[in-house]
């Protein structure tokens, strides 16, 4: 829209001057009738583009508006009860009785058959390969998509039942990708619990990246960047493992969120999670079976099924999907090490 209006703008003095100059030197016109209808012109070329440029900012306001009102006046797909269930007790029970999911707009499920049970306390993986379907069942724990009655209990309560503010006020959930605003690492860490702010660097140590920060220019009153460019990505991970032990809540869920550093680093800061916070619940969603290896149960996705479940050394011994996982994930190791 605008290079065409201004084309059209500066083509309109230039024919004028073609023709008008023709027009001079053949004596029809004056040279003062030239340079009047050439200024005539000038004053007309500005309200005419300001006519474009309003009729384009209209256009695109139309769009945009359009594009913010489905999405104000879409509707949730998650039903939610009345009461936020504001005085019961989390105790983190995880029951899952046959389920089966596929995502909005999809013919495939995504999740098929599903049978898991976490008992409060407990550290349970979910391993396989990118696409087996690992990831979303804990997005259907934090009720981001809507599920049918009756295959999903939380001690021992449908999840329909209870109100999604409940559950994410005791789930600590770290995503696959990590998003740090523009701010000073201590405050990052204690984001949504500014009164914590001092015991940072204790989460930080947790999270194996205490040493990282004392690095830092101004250690932990560094200021990062916009989803934290001026760390590197395993650092930008593990200071958002750091807030989620902010929360403190009972239950955590760590969405495959160490897969930028590397299988030692990521073995020691499990090791490291588990070791510090007693009775609480841990999901660990991760590709590297060398991280997950002293989880209380292991269970091996495969196309949306689980297809092993058990803990280390009973799947080692059955020398299934798992089994082939661990060897092959060995042998590359050995491999880079040589």
């Amino acid at each position: 829209m605008f290079p065409l209006i201004q084309f059209f703008a500066s083509m309109s003095g230039v024919l004028a001057i073609y023709f008008g100059g023709k027009m001079v030197i053949n004596e029809e016109i004056t040279f003062g009738q030239l340079v009047m209808f050439y200024s005539y012109i000038g004053m007309l070329v500005w309200p005419m583009m300001a006519i474009g440029w309003v009729v384009n900012v209209i256009q695109r306001g139309k769009a945009s508006y359009q594009r913010l009102m489905e999405i104000m006046n879409s509707q949730s797909s998650v039903s939610e009860p009345e009461s936020e269930n504001e005085n019961k007790e989390f105790k983190g029970h995880i029951k899952i009785n046959n389920l089966k999911f596929k995502y909005p707009n999809s013919e495939k499920y995504a999740l098929q058959n599903i049978n898991v049970e976490i008992k409060p306390g407990e550290m349970v993986a979910f391993v396989g390969k990118i696409g087996s379907g690992k990831s979303t069942l804990p997005k259907l724990l934090l009720k981001f998509y809507a599920v049918e009655d009756n295959m999903i209990f939380i001690d021992g309560q449908d999840i329909n039942k209870l109100h999604s503010k409940f559950i994410r006020d005791n789930i600590s959930y770290v995503p696959q990708e990590s998003f740090l605003f523009s701010m000073p690492i201590e405050d990052n860490i204690s984001f949504a619990y500014p009164d914590r702010v001092e015991k940072a660097p204790e989460f930080a140590r947790i999270a194996n990246v205490h040493e990282d920060i004392l690095e830092l220019p101004e250690k932990y009153k560094t200021l990062v960047g916009e989803r934290g460019v001026t760390l590197s990505g395993g650092q930008k991970q593990r200071v958002s493992i750091a807030r989620a032990l902010a929360k403190d809540a009972p239950f955590i869920i760590l969405d495959d969120c160490l897969s930028a550093v590397d299988t030692e680093t990521e073995e020691a800061i499990i090791n490291n999670l588990r070791n510090n916070i007693i009775n609480k619940t841990m999901i660990v969603i991760s590709h590297r079976l060398k991280a997950v290896r002293n989880a209380d149960k292991i269970y091996v996705f495969d196309d949306g099924k689980i297809i092993e479940q058990g803990n280390h050394n009973e799947l080692l011994a059955l020398e299934g999907a798992y089994y082939g996982m661990y060897m092959k994930q060995l042998i590359e190791e050995k491999l880079e090490e040589e």
